[in-house]
């Protein structure tokens, strides 16, 4: 028995009628190749061997087979898979993550085709051409009934915010007009006592967003029918992007996701304070000596429309600018976001909008809880009177 790599010499006599014909050939016996590790058989024999199913080998030089990882599939040799819900990021990387969202992954052996339809890129958490990333932060392909439905209900959803806000700037102005209505519609919400539930639909608001985000932040399968309200509830998230699936209508990357839902509540702020100057103008311009919608009306009618709007926002921003921050390095010692896994980290690009999402964590996470305790603070003699009058007294 010859060792691998072993070079032999072999004489081959052949008779003929002319007599006999020798031969000789040099022969070399080939090297264990890739999932085989080379046995000692005697002190100066050795042999090549398959690695058995649950093992493998990625370099021939192994001594010993490498037992399977526990999130994988060895059927021998170098025969390795992960399982559904994990990925790994070449043919012989011995590194297994685990998906994002696992139903991304469809694992096996082949590389190329361990992405389920509409993913790729590292972790299967980039969607292809054709393909939207929803709200549960998976990809769903464009064209559907379902895309087409959630698109047309998300934008009737803001266009009935939108008009809301108008009808309430604009309330007494339209109350004058038709008073009648107006005036049976407001007794009945003090009848209901609106004011005293508010704060209750502000409790659920809050609580929705918070689990509508929950599969994109710790990476939880639920059951599919829970994903299903999730993707109902996920329009009161106020995500302008994932709302709507404005993926399916034009390319844009988590930046452009973040820039845009950063810069679109000050925007709707600017709108609002034009209205708010315009119906102020229409009052002047009714009675110029005592109009019915005076600036110091008007000031608390924008800081009330800033605490609705921070509110609903506050959530959904929060989240997203500290994304921006979340990277997962890799086998081959790149970096990637983990909410976006087409943008490398740490690039020019990425350390441009770690920037600008610094400034809009002192904006949004920061900026208007301090906002709001600086308003609780001077308006606490309201909040506790009592309290207030004892302060005082013992001062």
């Amino acid at each position: 028995t010859l060792s691998p790599g072993s070079f032999v010499t072999l004489n081959f006599d052949a008779q003929g009628e002319g007599g006999v014909a020798s031969v000789e050939m040099s022969v070399v016996l080939r090297r264990c190749v890739m999932g085989e590790i080379e046995v000692r058989v005697t002190d100066t024999q050795s042999k090549c061997e398959l690695c058995p199913p649950g093992t493998y080998s990625f370099d021939a030089r192994d001594k010993e087979c490498t037992e399977c990882p526990l999130d994988a599939v060895c059927r021998g040799g170098s025969d390795i898979g992960p399982d559904k819900g994990f990925w790994r990021q070449c043919q012989q990387c011995e590194i297994i993550e685990e998906c994002i969202f696992r139903d991304s992954c469809l694992g096996g052996s082949n590389v190329s085709e361990q992405c389920a339809s509409g993913n790729a890129g590292p972790l299967c958490n980039v969607c292809e051409d054709e393909y939207s990333r929803n709200a549960q932060g998976g990809c769903q392909k464009c064209g559907t009934i379902g895309v087409i439905v959630h698109t047309i209900v998300g934008i009737s959803f803001g266009m009935v915010v939108i008009i809301l806000g108008i009808i309430y700037i604009f309330r007494k102005l339209i109350i004058k007009q038709l008073g009648m209505y107006f005036h049976r519609f407001e007794d009945r919400l003090d009848r209901m006592n609106w004011n005293k539930h508010r704060t209750k639909v502000k409790i659920i608001i809050a609580f929705i967003q918070i689990t509508a985000g929950l599969p994109a932040l710790l990476s939880v399968d639920f059951h599919p029918a829970f994903n299903s309200f999730l993707d109902v509830m996920a329009y009161f998230t106020f995500g302008f992007f994932t709302t709507i699936d404005l993926g399916c209508y034009f390319s844009y990357n988590f930046y452009t996701a973040m820039r845009v839902s950063t810069l679109v509540p000050p925007g709707i702020m600017v709108l609002i304070d034009i209205f708010l100057k315009f119906k102020s103008f229409l009052a002047v311009r009714a009675n110029s000596v005592s109009p019915s919608y005076s600036y110091k009306v008007r000031n608390v009618d924008r800081k009330r429309f800033f605490l609705y709007i921070s509110f609903f926002v506050f959530s959904t921003i929060s989240t997203q600018v500290f994304q921006t921050f979340v990277c997962e390095e890799f086998e081959d010692g790149k970096s990637y976001l983990v909410v976006d896994s087409n943008l490398e980290c740490y690039t020019p690009q990425h350390q441009q909008n770690m920037i600008y999402a610094g400034f809009m964590i002192f904006l949004y996470p920061v900026g208007i809880p301090l906002y709001y305790a600086f308003h609780l603070y001077r308006k606490k003699k309201y909040i506790n009177p009592k309290s207030f009058k004892g302060e005082s007294a013992a001062a």
